[in-house]
């Protein structure tokens, strides 16, 4: 009999893979409308700033929801650690693309 799927493994996955496709997408949509009319792209630029702010916090619930779907039951481990471990490497590397950026703004004192 095969084991069943651990449903917090795949909403991990589905975390891991569904963030930076959404962050991606904002970015584009808010830089093809910041082309088109500075007005227009105005909330969508917001809404990728706290969006893509919040990324490694979504991440960070991704490897907790993996981490649990791995502990839990007699389910397959593959997709818990697959999302657990995607959401960690993605959760550093957001973090660390917001500290680079945070680091060269000036904040008006150059």
């Amino acid at each position: 009999m095969s084991k069943s799927r651990s449903k917090l493994g795949i909403l991990s996955l589905g975390i891991a893979i569904a963030t930076p496709v959404l962050v991606v997408l904002l970015l584009l949509i808010t830089l093809g409308l910041n082309s088109i009319d500075r007005d227009i792209g105005k909330p969508f630029g917001i809404v990728w700033v706290v969006f893509g702010a919040s990324a490694p916090v979504l991440h960070l619930l991704g490897v907790i929801f993996g981490l649990i779907g791995l502990l839990s039951g007699n389910h397959g481990k593959g997709i818990p650690i697959t999302g657990a471990v995607l959401n960690l490497f993605l959760m550093i590397a957001g973090a660390g693309i917001i500290f680079l950026f945070l680091s060269n703004l000036t904040w008006g004192f150059r």
